[in-house]
């Protein structure tokens, strides 16, 4: 049986015209996405409807493995931001507790090419913005709230920031300055995709 009907109307939608003379199984074949077409038709003793449940169970197949592919991201990007936190809380109450650094193996001529004179303002950005607000981070990223990605991508830039800031007053003194640096872009590469994803 021909479906010449059928054909035409998949060419008024259809940039690449369909055949006249299409059956109905050769049609469902060509109106799959390439990605998901079978490497050969199907042969003729298979009915269309059989030919439409594998279409849609490979497209089902395709949106758990982006799914699963996404969640990678999420677990990713919670756990370098639970890692900024763990570290930056405690050093910030240590730097709160003793603003002249002495307790912490710093000394406050550190500080001497930057406009501060004590560790009293870094140790509130780093229990504040490094450590509580990562820790939030964190949890939105595990929970992967629909925010994760904004929070991931503002906190990612801050701690860039933050990092290239400490390395110009006080200059290059720890491996952990890189280290933090490069969480920093990771983690606004993974937001960048989280909501590279979520416009899709």
């Amino acid at each position: 049986m021909r479906y010449n009907k059928r054909a035409r109307a998949s060419n008024a939608r259809n940039k690449f015209p369909v055949p006249a003379e299409t059956t109905l199984r050769e049609l469902i074949y060509l109106r799959m996405p390439i990605a998901v077409r079978p490497k050969e038709r199907i042969g003729p003793n298979i009915p269309p409807i059989v030919y439409q449940e594998l279409f849609r169970m490979r497209k089902s197949l395709f949106l758990l493995i982006k799914k699963l592919y996404m969640k990678k991201y999420f677990i990713i990007l919670g756990s370098l931001q639970a890692i900024t936190a763990i570290g930056a809380i405690p050093a910030g109450i240590g730097y709160l507790i003793d603003i002249s650094g002495e307790r912490m193996g710093v000394s406050p001529e550190m500080l001497a090419n930057s406009p501060l004179n004590s560790f009293l303002l870094p140790g509130l950005f780093l229990l504040l913005v490094n450590g509580v607000a990562n820790g939030a981070g964190a949890f939105l990223s595990f929970t992967r709230n629909r925010y994760a990605g904004h929070a991931g991508l503002i906190l990612g830039i801050i701690l860039t920031l933050w990092i290239i800031i400490q390395v110009a007053w006080i200059t290059l003194s720890s491996f952990m300055q890189p280290l933090f640096l490069a969480i920093g872009l990771i983690n606004i590469f993974l937001s960048w995709r989280i909501l590279k994803s979520a416009v899709k």
